[in-house]
């Protein structure tokens, strides 16, 4: 700094570190701040907001204090670090370091950070400003375009009395520092290493923490992921700690938009993977399933959460109901010889089957006789400490023992009879803020990772004096210890505790499936699948058909049925008359069927790329509840939008590897090296550089298929119009590789059929394969414009195209799993919006009133003045447009850089 102020001896500033962290250790965070942060912090604070993947537990293991919220609250950042900020002054410090769970200082700091800390008191300053190097992708390389270089936060905090945040309010892009600094110190001698963009996983997850808050332009979002603009600096070797400098480090190459977004969608999964699984065995009541059903859905907060029910021996009315209605379930099924055994050890063997399959990170076994009071599963949260498993206090019917913790009161022992306004009552009158050892043994909320770590239940009743690990299993009539008290008992050796949450309620029938009774007033979910044509053009099975056969309880809606005059309008009412719980329908040509019903519109035609764009399509995607696209590029086009994506399933059953020269023989193909061409003869599939490519090579054979009425003949070709699949299937079966020239696909089936029966492609890098890493794509040809090149790539080629295919879920059985698991998770969302009053309904009617609106003066005026290129108006008026466009009238005034460093003294209170 050129003060010349002497420097006091190290650390002579006590210094506490205050973090906030949410589920930082599922993005590799954590052990790096601890590590790096430790020799520099007194103390080290944190505040969990509601994490779910380890980092509480994590924490408390390696942090001095750490505070927990009771739900995820991402928008009240500040609220958090004010209570970092009170408790970090009840220790009296010099200064707080607020840096985030993904910065540490620069490794300079260890020589450096006292002397600062000591002119910081000496010039009397307030805080300590740090500028940010931003690694990107690599742990060598910051990223210096695109307002990345220009980061500069106030992470030291001088702790001066009266030091607070003032005027708190939710939000993001608040002020992250206390609103009474200042006066602040800018310093270069020190910088903060951001390790925020460093690897794939952690931009994706950035990039889609933020668009789920509803940041969107290119500065606030698209910049996280877009590199059109990247410009890349080495950073200096001796700021970067010794385990990474050591460390070799490649200059990340640039990725296209698409590029970079494919390995978004592909920790997309990650991201969203629920954090909670609700786990209920049923076998025989769609009465008790129904119930149970209702009950959490009524009661439970469901974002981060699944329910699984595992049909455990079920008898086939459940698992049709299950089936029919969309519930997400898994059917168990235990050995004719197991099911002559106890039927206590059949239910301890599915509890620990959904202890394998279940997705979260927490289990929370329930019983399906149990009924939920307002914010039971909260406050089971709230008590949770990290060294315990938790169950809510249960008020039992009374038919038997309540246990220990438990109420006696008969709210009713059939659900039927069940009075539940004096339940919840009676239960907002005994909930306490208190916890304490024991309680029930279900409802029981238990990390996953816990759970299976102990060996989980034992395969029913044990007999005293048994090895809890090594357990003999007891037969009726046997003294016995319960498998519950076994697994409790196994927990404590762990340092895990079982405990009762006072203020979370739940009430316990005690009778269970007693009787095999059916809801008759509950009909089967119906699902209308709404296109134009429910088929194919020459009878061949598409998308459309896949879902009519594969879905329960759905049904065909085309023209064919309803006739083309007034489609929608006549749609509508054959939906009505059917009955109707969702519908699903083409995005692009019929208008919206039914806003009254729950629907998802399905995206497969771009014509925003293809310039050809319609307000009937505009007005589908708004309306729709959920939208799906079969492509990553479609997506781009319309990035205002969340989308979900299934790719089209190709049927792999019916293309599959055949006997080669039997195929050549059958069809009277020449056994000679061939090539398969699959698409019209035009532009749109490459077909002039096809034509070309097959005139240039008179030694070769191709076969050549089309579903138009065309024709092209040549000597060394064999031509195929409008044939059935299954012959198309044995004529991929005839060729050695699978050739086409489209410069867009959405997906390109006909390549991935024939990468199905075993053939290697050459062909652009389009379609899906665009988001196929480069090894996978090693796997399925040569992705190439030059096929003279190719060629000679292709004759070599050694990889596994069918079971790369089958491996990235391109199949019509990995399809329909993906549509069925939206369907549930979206009829699910609907169903408690119901329950809990939410109007679906009004505000779709709503939504529909605006586009109308919009779309008439876009219509009358808009497109009188300018064209098709109305629809394309919003992008000039975005913020990102008119911030350029102030600062290129500034720049041409001579004021900018004037006004910047004016703006930027203000902002920092010199």
């Amino acid at each position: 700094m050129g003060t010349g102020i002497p420097f006091v001896n190290q650390n002579t500033y006590k210094c506490i570190a205050v973090v906030q962290v949410f589920n930082e250790l599922d993005k590799g965070n954590l052990e790096r701040y601890f590590r790096y942060m430790r020799p520099h912090a007194d103390k080290i604070i944190v505040y969990d907001d509601f994490s779910a993947d380890g980092t509480y537990e994590y924490c408390l293991s390696h942090a001095d204090i750490v505070m927990r919220g009771t739900k995820n609250e991402f928008k009240k950042e500040i609220f958090h670090k004010q209570k970092l900020l009170t408790r970090a002054l009840a220790f009296e410090p010099d200064f707080i370091f607020s840096l985030d769970a993904d910065e540490i200082f620069t490794d300079n700091a260890r020589f450096e950070l006292q002397k600062l800390l000591h002119q910081c008191v000496v010039n009397d300053f307030d805080g300590i400003q740090l500028s940010e190097i931003n690694l990107w992708r690599s742990s060598h390389w910051k990223r210096t375009d695109s307002l990345f270089n220009e980061g500069k936060f106030v992470r030291i905090w001088r702790c001066k009395p009266g030091i607070k945040f003032e005027n708190i309010k939710q939000g993001l892009h608040q002020q992250h520092f206390p609103t009474t600094l200042k006066k602040i110190m800018k310093v270069n001698d020190i910088s903060l290493l951001h390790f925020g963009f460093a690897d794939e996983r952690n931009i994706a997850f950035k990039y889609l923490t933020y668009k789920a808050h509803g940041q969107k332009g290119y500065d606030d979002l698209e910049r996280l992921i877009d590199e059109t603009r990247l410009t890349l600096e080495k950073v200096e070797p001796k700021l970067l700690p010794s385990e990474i400098r050591d460390v070799s480090d490649q200059m990340p190459v640039k990725k296209s938009y698409s590029d970079a977004m494919s390995y978004v969608l592909q920790n997309k999964k990650k991201f969203r993977q629920p954090k909670f699984s609700f786990v209920c065995l049923i076998y025989k009541s769609t009465g008790w399933l129904d119930f149970i059903y209702t009950q959490l859905l009524k009661y439970t907060p469901l974002d981060d959460s699944e329910i699984i029910f595992i049909a455990n021996d079920a008898d086939e009315d459940v698992l049709s109901y299950l089936s029919d209605n969309y519930l997400t379930h898994v059917a168990f099924r235990n050995t004719d010889q197991q099911r002559q055994e106890w039927y206590i050890n059949n239910v301890y063997r599915a509890f620990n089957h959904a202890g394998e399959i279940a997705k979260g990170e927490y289990l929370i076994f329930v019983n399906s006789d149990m009924a939920f009071s307002p914010s039971w599963f909260e406050c089971l949260l709230a008590s949770y400490d990290g060294t315990s498993v938790l169950s809510p206090r249960g008020v039992e019917s009374g038919k038997y023992d309540a246990g220990v913790n438990g109420i006696s009161k008969n709210f009713g022992r059939h659900y039927k009879q069940y009075q539940e306004e004096d339940f919840l009552n009676f239960a907002h009158l005994i909930k306490e803020q208190k916890t304490k050892a024991g309680g029930i043994f279900m409802p029981l909320l238990i990390r996953k990772d816990i759970f299976n770590e102990v060996g989980r239940y034992p395969e029913g009743n044990i007999l005293p004096n048994s090895d809890l690990h090594s357990p003999v299993i007891a037969e009726k009539g046997q003294d016995v210890i319960p498998g519950d008290v076994v697994l409790m008992k196994k927990l404590e050796r762990r340092g895990i505790f079982h405990k009762t949450a006072f203020n979370s309620v739940i009430y316990h029938f005690q009778c269970g499936e007693s009787e095999n009774e059916k809801v008759s007033d509950n009909k089967a979910t119906q699902i209308a699948i709404c296109n134009d044509i429910c088929g194919g053009t020459m009878g061949e099975r598409v998308l459309w058909n896949d879902l009519v056969d594969n879905l329960p309880g759905a049904y065909p809606v085309d023209k064919a049925i309803v006739g083309s005059l007034n489609f929608e309008a006549k749609a509508r009412e054959y939906i009505e008359d059917k009955g109707v719980n969702l519908v699903i329908q083409n995005a692009s040509f019929i208008s919206f069927v039914n806003t009254e019903s729950l629907s998802i519109v399905y995206l497969q035609d771009d014509l925003r790329a293809m310039g050809k764009q319609s307000l009937q399509q505009e007005r589908n995607l708004k309306l729709a509840d959920v939208i799906v696209t079969n492509s990553l590029q479609t997506s781009l086009s319309y990035e205002e939008f969340e989308m979900e994506f299934i790719p089209v399933g190709v049927d792999e059953e019916l293309f599959q590897p055949k006997n080669r020269q039997e195929m050549r023989a059958k069809h009277g193909i020449p056994d000679v090296f061939t090539g398969i061409f699959v698409g019209s003869l035009n532009n749109v599939k490459g077909w002039p550089k096809i034509r070309q490519f097959i005139e240039g090579h008179p030694e070769m054979h191709f076969i050549v298929v089309t579903k138009h009425d065309e024709t092209f003949d040549s000597e060394n070709i064999s031509f195929y119009s409008r044939i059935p699949q299954k012959i198309l299937s044995e004529l991929l079966n005839c060729a050695d590789f699978f050739f086409i020239g489209s410069p867009v696909e959405t997906q390109c089936l006909a390549a991935i059929e024939a990468n199905l029966c075993g053939l290697p492609v050459m062909m652009p890098l389009v379609g899906v394969y665009k988001e196929f890493s480069e090894e996978e794509r090693g796997n399925l040809g040569i992705f190439t414009d030059n096929f003279d090149s190719g060629i000679k790539e292709i004759v070599a080629f050694k990889g596994q195209p069918r079971q790369q295919i089958i491996d990235r879920g391109l199949t019509k059985e990995a399809t329909i799993a993906c549509w069925r698991s939206l369907i549930e998770k979206t009829l699910q969302k609907e169903r408690q919006a119901r329950l809990q009053g939410s109007h679906i309904k009004i505000r779709k009617q709503r939504n529909e009133f605006l586009i109308n609106v919009e779309q008439f003066i876009r219509m009358k005026l808009f497109k009188p003045l300018f064209g098709t290129r109305y629809l394309n108006l919003r992008d000039k008026l975005s913020r990102r447009f008119a911030r350029k466009i102030v600062i290129s009238v500034l720049k041409a005034a001579g004021l900018y850089t004037f006004l910047k460093s004016v703006r930027d003294g203000i902002k920092t209170r010199i």
